[in-house]
This record gives C-alpha cells, sequence and structure tokens, in this order.
C-alpha cells in the first residue's frame, strides 16, 4: 500500500493507495472512484453524494463502495487534515470473501451502507490508530497494508452488527428492514451534518422522509435514543473538541456546536458530563501539562 500525500498522485495510483493530505485553505478534495475508508482528522470535509449533504468530520468516519467519483470541499479554521485508504476491487473481494460464507460470497463484494459512522468503534480506532503513527513518522508502507487490510476486516464486522441493528425494527419484511434502515441512516447523518444551525424534527424527518411519529419510533429502537438525543450528544462531542483544541470563549463554543449559547452549554455538559465547560477545559490543560504513558 502506497503512502501519498497529493490528489495528482491519488488519482494516477491504480493501485492500493493511504491518501494523507494537508490543506492550508477550503480546497476541493480530490475525486477517487474506488472503494474507500476516510476521515477527517483535523477540519471537515462537505459533499454530496447521490443527492445528499453530507458533512465528514473528526467525530466520524465513511465508507464509500466505489464505482464512482466522489469529490467534497476540505474546510477548517487552521488547516484540514484528511486520511483516506483506497481499495482496489480485488483487495476489497479477498477481505469480503473472507467473512462470508460461499453463498454470500458468490454474489461478489458486499456493500456497506454508505452513511456516517462514529469513530468510537473498532474502524474509528484504528484510523486513529494510523493517523497518529503518519504525524510521528513512524509509518512504513508495510505496516500500512497489514492495517489496511485489518481495518477491512473490522469494517465486515462493524457492517454485520449494523445489519443486524436493523433487525430491531419489528412487523416488517426483510427488504423493509433494510430500507428504514437506510432511512434512519439518512436522518442520523443530516443530524450529524447540520448539528451547528437550529435543527427541527420536522426536518429530520423530512430529509429522511418519514413521519415525525415514525422517525422518533423507530430511531430509538435502531440507536437507543431519541433524534433529539442524538443531537445533543453530537453537539456535546463538537463542545468537548473545541474546549479541549481552541482558545474560543464559551459563548463561541456553543454557537459553532449547535448549542445557540453558553447557557444551553453549561446546562448540557453539567446534565451529560457533570462538570462546565470551564472546568473541562481546566482538566484538559492539568492532564495535558501532566501526561501519563499509554
Amino acid at each position: 500500500m502506497l503512502i501519498i500525500r497529493t490528489a495528482a498522485a491519488l488519482a494516477a495510483t491504480p493501485g492500493d493507495v493511504l491518501f494523507w493530505h494537508h490543506a492550508r485553505t477550503p480546497c476541493t478534495a480530490p475525486a477517487d472512484s474506488r472503494m474507500c475508508v476516510k476521515t477527517m482528522v483535523q477540519g471537515a470535509e462537505v459533499f454530496a453524494r447521490r443527492g445528499l449533504r453530507m458533512r465528514l468530520d473528526e467525530d466520524a468516519y465513511l465508507i464509500l463502495n466505489g464505482g464512482e467519483p466522489s469529490a467534497g470541499v476540505y474546510r477548517g479554521d487552521d488547516e484540514a487534515r484528511a486520511l483516506s485508504l483506497h481499495f482496489t476491487d480485488a483487495t476489497l473481494a479477498q477481505a469480503a470473501l473472507h467473512g462470508l460464507d460461499a453463498d454470500e460470497a458468490s454474489h461478489g463484494p458486499p456493500r456497506f451502507l454508505e452513511h456516517l459512522r462514529h469513530r468510537g468503534d473498532r474502524v474509528g480506532e484504528r484510523l486513529g490508530l494510523i493517523a497518529r503513527r503518519l504525524e510521528s513518522g513512524e509509518c512504513d508502507e508495510a505496516w500500512c497494508e497489514c492495517q489496511a487490510l485489518s481495518l477491512l476486516d473490522d469494517a465486515l464486522v462493524m457492517e454485520d452488527e449494523q445489519r443486524f441493528a436493523a433487525q430491531r425494527i419489528g412487523s416488517v419484511k426483510p427488504a423493509t428492514q433494510h430500507e428504514l434502515h437506510r432511512r434512519l441512516a439518512i436522518a442520523a447523518d443530516y443530524i450529524w451534518s447540520n448539528h451547528e444551525r437550529p435543527t427541527t424534527l420536522a426536518d429530520i424527518a423530512g430529509a429522511a422522509h418519514l413521519s415525525r411519529f415514525h422517525l422518533v419510533r423507530l430511531f430509538r429502537q435502531v440507536y437507543g435514543r431519541t433524534p433529539h438525543a442524538y443531537l445533543q450528544e453530537k453537539r456535546l462531542m463538537v463542545a468537548e473538541r473545541l474546549l479541549a483544541r481552541t482558545d474560543l470563549d464559551l459563548e463561541e463554543v456553543a454557537t459553532r456546536a449547535g448549542f445557540g449559547n453558553r447557557w444551553s452549554l453549561f446546562r448540557q455538559l453539567r446534565r451529560r458530563r457533570g462538570r462546565s465547560g470551564d472546568a473541562m477545559r481546566r482538566h484538559v490543560e492539568s492532564s495535558a501539562a501532566c501526561p501519563t504513558s499509554a
């Protein structure tokens, strides 16, 4: 697996590629038609995919099946740092066949559900490990190839877990379960992509083409919480990241996270994290001053 850092090299390299890119100013992200797993180490990528707008940031990763180019725009206050692993069909098929039975494998490599996935799972953790090794300069091509193949295995396991989650939608046929799960993923992506602005239940339901009643009932079955709780959790992730990495005042942090004002941010931090924004920032600073060995 080649490690490349320029869009031109990505387009010119036909095999498996790890693309590691820094952009100082907002710019168009490179298009590629291979299957890929991508995330942002810093900043965000905003792009459209089959008529849907998504915003990929540091809290999420995305698996694209390939077959059609997909490009967006990198954004960030300082610089955007993007990480993506691009795979040829042969490599994907080899990895997929390892985890599928003969009947499933005869239909070719599986199609992943293309939606934003939380970086807290095993695939996201492996992406974070690769990014840290790249930043430290302790990353060679052989190590990256091993990590990339392991990541594909992890992705297949996570996809099976996603399909199992869809089975929580009861009293409908499997084909209907799949379609409802796809619509719920669109709703979750809409929440994560629009967290910074006022977002109503009607907005989320409209994006997923579901009624508000069915959205709340089905969303709770699959994600274990209401769409509003999911939105508040995403806003807290963004606020915590801004508190840890920037010197923005609490009013600006609240605005960027989507809480609107510092008092809403304060209430959510107290309720869900047990501390205020100032206390959280002091905790981060003290932890940075006294690092512990991993």
